[in-house]
């Protein structure tokens, strides 16, 4: 199944959009309307683009139905300010957030990042296994190696970017640095 531009074959949205979701949801039609959507016709040297900022080598790890996942990928800041993600949203997830990986007594543990994530000016941040990385909770389908996802990154400054990421399967190597 490809999640890009539906809300997936199983019919209808996801059971359970949060009231922050049905906002982010209005914030980027908006920003749809408008034109500030990302893709095909903005790629430079494949890399999706908005603003000074730049997401390449995205992707999702493949993941069962009702479980969570999480999008990776590389965000080039090649603008004279700092800018900041604030949220994602992907039809293929009722809920999703910025996280970030942290160790605890050999226990990996998920940090949200309320704030969003800075992206600071002239800089690379990367979103990788065991890190940072966009989370996909509560799937209302599979998620199998070869399909892609519509995923869509709201930036505090540049605005809306929307990605259509391959799911592959996940290293084994990632799965025990707490990723999994």
């Amino acid at each position: 199944m490809n999640w890009c531009g539906s809300w997936g074959a199983r019919g209808g949205r996801p059971a359970l959009l949060t009231a922050r979701a049905a906002v982010l949801v209005a914030v980027l039609a908006m920003g749809l309307a408008a034109g500030a959507c990302s893709g095909g016709d903005d790629e430079v040297g494949g890399a999706d683009t908005v603003g000074g900022l730049a997401v390449s080598d995205g992707w999702v790890r493949a993941a069962p139905a009702a479980g969570n996942s999480a999008a990776y990928m590389i965000i080039r800041n090649d603008g004279p300010a700092p800018d900041r993600l604030l949220a994602a949203l992907t039809p293929a997830a009722a809920r999703v957030e910025i996280h970030r990986t942290e160790m605890e007594g050999g226990v990996a543990r998920m940090v949200h990042q309320a704030e969003g994530l800075e992206v600071p000016a002239g800089s690379t941040v990367a979103l990788e296994p065991g890190g940072l990385h966009v989370m996909l909770m509560d799937l209302v389908a599979d998620l199998e190696d070869g399909q892609t996802l519509l995923l869509t990154l709201q930036f505090e400054q540049a605005g809306v970017m929307t990605l259509e990421l391959p799911v592959r399967r996940s290293d084994a190597a990632y799965m025990d640095m707490g990723s999994g």
